[in-house]
């Protein structure tokens, strides 16, 4: 898979180093950790499926194993792209060590979903209110049995997956070093998702169960949620993305060498399709069944993990 590969969502750790390693050594070479990369896709990959002594397995079908290595995919092209922008302004790169760091925080930043083997009679989804502060003291714990021990700091960046928290908020507690992190790391979440080819099967089959799990009643159903996205996504592309993340979803341009860069095409293919499911007066035009697609994603994966183990 090239630096300019259109694949937006990748199914495993395999998936995902054969989409972020070939740019990310080109632009580093032997300063990119690459052992500790793969410690850290490995450790939440084994996390996710329950193989963590003391961990189960994560039970939400939309905060799952896929969305997180989706969210570091796009956290590495948009690091990428940043280190292009800086190149062309003479400013100074990120460098290796916060392009991981940035990586590993995208990994760990949905990891407060899981639950600990004590909290079993707890669904993951109603961690939602604490899954970023959760995600982010997992993230310290590892860093500090880690190369990168002295950089505790740095999964503060996930507070910037918080989207109820008010931005200034969120900034307020955040060093200045990894604002620029969490800006990318915010807009790799966000743009992942909503770009995902089935993100509109997602939110009717996986998100609203998640919400009506964890008791948010803001949606009276799933059609309702579906209704309501247009106007969600409308606010992440004028409020998140461009002013609260500082515009920072520019910077895929960068990487992919192309305006609209293939995020933003598809999500307004996305969006433009559900418009027309609202607006269509005969029902059923959203007829994939991704309850049924995800399980066999599910099943094949897990064999496969446990295949090579």
């Amino acid at each position: 898979m090239n630096k300019n590969s259109t694949v937006l969502g990748v199914l495993n750790q395999q998936d995902l180093e054969a989409a972020v390693l070939p740019f990310l050594l080109a632009r580093y070479g032997n300063t990119f950790d690459v052992d500790l990369f793969r410690g850290a896709a490995s450790y939440i990959t084994r996390l996710f499926n329950g193989q963590i002594p003391g961990y189960l397995a994560i039970d939400l079908p939309y905060h799952d194993l896929k969305h997180t290595l989706d969210t570091a995919l796009a956290t590495a092209r948009l690091v990428d792209g940043y280190e292009a922008f800086l190149q062309v302004e003479g400013q100074p790169p990120l460098g290796a060590e916060t392009a991981l760091l940035a990586i590993i925080c995208a990994l760990f930043h949905d990891g407060g979903f899981v639950r600990r083997e004590c909290e079993h009679a707890i669904p993951g989804s109603k961690l939602m209110p604490v899954h970023v502060e959760r995600g982010e003291a997992m993230l310290v714990e590892w860093l500090q049995n880690s190369s990168l021990a002295a950089y505790v700091d740095a999964p503060q960046a996930i507070r910037y997956t918080d989207h109820v928290k008010p931005i200034q908020a969120v900034e307020e507690t955040v060093p200045e070093t990894y604002r620029i992190v969490g800006c990318i790391l915010g807009t790799a979440d966000l743009m992942s998702q909503i770009a995902d080819r089935f993100y509109l099967e997602r939110c009717r089959d996986a998100l609203f169960w998640e919400f009506s799990q964890a008791g948010i009643d803001v949606f009276k159903s799933a059609d309702d949620l579906l209704r309501q996205t247009p106007g969600f996504i409308e606010h992440v592309k004028q409020q998140r993305l461009c002013t609260d993340f500082r515009s920072a979803h520019r910077h895929f341009e960068s990487h992919f060498g192309r305006t609209p860069c293939p995020y933003m095409v598809s999500i307004d293919r996305n969006i433009g399709y559900l418009k027309r499911i609202i607006d269509s007066p005969q029902p059923g035009m959203l007829k994939r069944n991704i309850a049924e697609r995800l399980r066999r994603v599910w099943e094949f994966d897990f064999f496969c993990t446990m295949a090579a183990t």
